[in-house]
């Protein structure tokens, strides 16, 4: 089994990270889920995530609208992308995902190549520590 480290860098958890968290754990299914098996994933209550969001940021006064523009941010990184037609449905690109987790992983020793993420969604979490790659 391959696994590699999330929090890499700062120590900061990154929203992308956040949300593969979320996504990682079935209680939250009634407000974030996996749409299909590409990465596509849907916000059923965008408030309840970017207030958690807020909660875990501590920034009681985060709102949907900010973290939607968060989210943007990570257009440009081919992190994600929105999903055309679909409200409140995004897209990761792990591809994308995988250079920048590379990127960070040179910073802190760690090697990782973006062929080393599937595009697919076979990985799991570990505390929200850690993917495990199957």
């Amino acid at each position: 089994m391959y696994m590699f480290l999330l929090y890499l860098g700062s120590g900061q958890i990154q929203l992308w990270q956040f949300l593969l968290e979320l996504l990682s754990d079935t209680s939250n299914g009634g407000y974030i889920t996996w749409e299909g098996r590409d990465g596509e994933f849907k916000l059923l209550d965008p408030d309840e995530v970017a207030r958690k969001w807020g909660e875990r940021k501590c920034k009681p006064n985060m709102n949907y609208d900010k973290l939607s523009r968060a989210l943007r941010y990570y257009y440009d990184k081919n992190i994600m992308s929105k999903v055309h037609g679909k409200r409140y449905a995004y897209k990761f690109d792990f591809g994308g995902l995988a250079q920048v987790v590379q990127q960070n992983s040179e910073v802190s020793g760690y090697s990782l190549h973006p062929s080393d993420i599937s595009v697919r969604r076979n990985f799991e979490f570990d505390s929200g520590k850690e993917i495990r790659k199957y």
